[in-house]
């Protein structure tokens, strides 16, 4: 029985007792005696009056005392950070019962299973809980059942109770909301969580309804009175770790002692959301390790796998090359004829006689083509060094641009401009003397001067007109030519004057110096 319903009956007692002593008298007793009775009255009502006074302080301690020892059983033994109590929900009666300390003090912890049975108490009253059981987990995964308050059995009725079943919650699934309705004691009950699930009702819509939820906090055990039901029930709330609430990403671990998470591979920040990986590499979930992308590697994907000065991307790791480079790795040289690609930049250094961006440009010149192994040039024609500039045509001779083959001049003929006309008319039918070359076949001076020998085909002489009568009756009046031993160069003498000469077919041996050759 509560105290308040104690208090107002001692109040209404002695209400009666007091309006019962005021009453006035009419007997027809004398004075005196009226005042003897009401002395022994007013005696005998300060004593019933002190009587009650007494019964009410005392039931009012032990009522006091009631609660103190309550309040003890339902309180933790330790003040845990973030523990918040509701209001207490039901009726009288009952044994106090909580599942403050399952885990010891300081423990942080929620429920994982809920089980409740429904039942009748009172026969003519509705069913309610008739009993509830949770299983806890901290978080740390160890789990531990907490006791089973109230009996789960009608008491009212020979029928069985029913089971509700149980309400399973899964990973970083908590209860943020109570519904329910009590009265006499606790009618029906209904949980939901953070996820939006909620469990089936258990009891009978009944009672004064409630809603009990603390923003930002989360259900972490029961406490009230039970005995065959459940009488009363006060839910108390425990505030989530931080990395709880804001789960640890990418591999991380929470501490739940402190709220702070314990980061992996190249993750930061207070949920390990900030990833250090360069280059555009990302963070694997499971560890937070760097997952490289293009060329990068490396614990933060900051070693860049291009070449030649190629640099990687900061948004997917692929090379940019520079120069004359590609390829996935810039590897891939563009230069041509011989050239490299700078491992610096990526441009080109030439070699021999290329330039330009791509070594693509020959500095050879008279039609002299570089090398595409090392670029120097390969002359053509007469022309040589080393950018087929030098010119070995003779006499006066050009190099032509396009081949570098000899254009000769005057007289010169031959690759290299070095050889004379033949010795034949008209080139041999003039005044002058002229050098030219022999084609007849072999002659011999019978009385050399100087070297003297064979003139071969192919050998340098000296050629003229005949002079004199004799070379002109010879040869039909038209004269003839005369060939001359290089070292003559043309000097006669005076022995053709003379006539002195022996004739043999064509050709004329001048005895010591000519040849006459042919006509004119």
């Amino acid at each position: 029985m509560h105290s308040s319903t104690i208090i107002a009956s001692i109040i209404v007692l002695i209400t009666i007792v007091a309006k019962h002593s005021s009453v006035a008298t009419h007997d027809s007793y004398s004075q005196a005696l009226r005042r003897r009775t009401h002395a022994y009255n007013y005696g005998k009502n300060q004593q019933r009056n002190m009587f009650l006074r007494r019964l009410a302080q005392q039931l009012v301690e032990d009522e006091d005392s009631d609660e103190n020892l309550r309040s003890a059983a339902w309180k933790r033994d330790d003040s845990a950070s973030g523990i918040v109590s509701s209001s207490v929900y039901g009726g009288a009666g009952g044994n106090p019962y909580t599942d403050a300390n399952i885990f010891g003090n300081s423990k942080i912890f929620v429920p994982k299973t809920i089980h409740m049975v429904q039942a009748k108490y009172v026969t003519g009253t509705s069913v309610g809980i008739g009993s509830l059981q949770t299983t806890y987990q901290m978080f740390d995964g160890t789990t531990a059942d907490g006791a089973k308050f109230g009996v789960g059995q009608n008491t009212a009725t020979s029928s069985d109770a029913t089971d509700c079943g149980s309400f399973n919650l899964n990973p970083n699934e908590y209860i943020v909301k109570v519904t329910g309705g009590a009265k006499a004691f606790v009618y029906w009950l209904q949980f939901t969580t953070n996820l939006g699930r909620q469990s089936d009702m258990c009891g009978t819509q009944d009672g004064d309804a409630f809603t009990v939820e603390q923003p930002g906090y989360v259900l972490s055990y029961f406490a009230g009175n039970a005995g065959k039901v459940l009488n009363t029930i006060q839910f108390y709330w425990v505030k989530l770790p931080a990395c709880l609430s804001s789960p640890c990403q990418n591999g991380g671990a929470c501490n739940t002692v402190d709220g702070s998470c314990t980061c992996k591979g190249q993750t930061s920040g207070p949920t390990c959301s900030t990833c250090g990986c360069q280059n555009g590499g990302t963070c694997s979930a499971t560890d937070g390790s760097c997952q490289c992308k293009g060329q990068t590697s490396g614990p933060t994907c900051s070693t860049c796998g291009c070449q030649n000065g190629g640099t990687c991307s900061a948004t997917d790791g692929s090379c940019q090359c520079k120069g004359q480079t590609s390829g996935p790795t810039c590897s891939i040289c563009g230069c041509q004829n011989g050239g490299t690609c700078s491992a610096t930049d990526g441009s080109c250094q030439c070699k021999g006689q290329t330039s330009g961006p791509t070594c693509s440009t020959c500095g050879c010149k008279n039609g002299g083509t570089c090398s595409a192994k090392d670029g120097s040039c390969t002359c053509k024609g007469q022309t040589s060094g080393p950018t087929c500039s030098t010119c070995g045509c003779q006499n006066s001779g050009t190099c032509s641009a396009a081949d570098g083959s000899c254009k000769c001049v005057g007289i010169w003929t031959g690759s290299t401009c070095g050889s004379p006309p033949p010795c034949a008319e008209p080139y041999c039918c003039t005044d002058s003397c002229s050098f030219c070359t022999y084609t007849g076949p072999n002659q011999y001076f019978n009385h050399g001067i100087g070297p003297g020998g064979d003139l071969q085909p192919g050998a340098l002489a000296y050629c003229r007109r005949g002079r004199g009568s004799n070379f002109d009756w010879m040869n039909n009046n038209r004269g003839a030519y005369v060939l001359y031993p290089t070292n003559n160069n043309c000097n006669l003498g005076s022995g053709i004057a003379n006539n002195d000469y022996s004739f043999s077919g064509l050709y004329a041996t001048y005895p010591s110096r000519a040849v006459v050759a042919g006509v004119c």
